[in-house]
């Protein structure tokens, strides 16, 4: 199922039509065989979305905290890119809708990369790097960087 939501991902209004269509055919499959239930109340979009994101954030075992930039998509297919001394608490803070301004109005929101670096100085000058790039190019530019 990974391969499947990882295909459209090359930041196009098409492939994120693409990508939003084949997680809400998810969702509705999860739904049929019941594989929902006792997740918890609230919007379904956004369970699954938790549970998407455990994907990306598998290869956080044994994380220690250390700078990094990382890049979110948001529901309504904007990028966000941030820096933080500890990614998974970050997480958590943006999907519990107490992060940035701009990502509480744009739940779910989506891990696309990440980037460690050794100093907040270096987060600083990649996130800026990140930032003037086109919005195409952001997460390739971070994954490659």
């Amino acid at each position: 199922m990974s391969r499947l939501l990882n295909s459209g991902r090359t930041g196009s209004a098409d492939s994120f039509k693409d990508l939003k269509k084949q997680r809400e055919a998810i969702i509705d499959k999860w739904n049929e065989l019941g594989l929902l239930e006792g997740i918890g109340k609230g919007n379904p979009k956004m369970n699954i979305a938790m549970l998407l994101e455990s994907d990306a954030v598998q290869f956080l075992d044994g994380y220690e905290p250390t700078w990094c930039v990382y890049i979110l998509r948001c529901a309504d297919g904007t990028l966000y890119c941030g820096m933080t001394n500890n990614i998974v608490r970050r997480l958590k803070v943006h999907r519990s809708g107490k992060g940035a301004k701009y990502t509480r109005g744009r739940l779910p929101v989506i891990l696309e990369a990440y980037r460690s670096v050794e100093s907040k100085s270096e987060a600083l000058k990649l996130e800026h790097k990140v930032k003037k790039q086109s919005k195409q190019n952001k997460v390739d530019f971070l994954k490659k960087f």
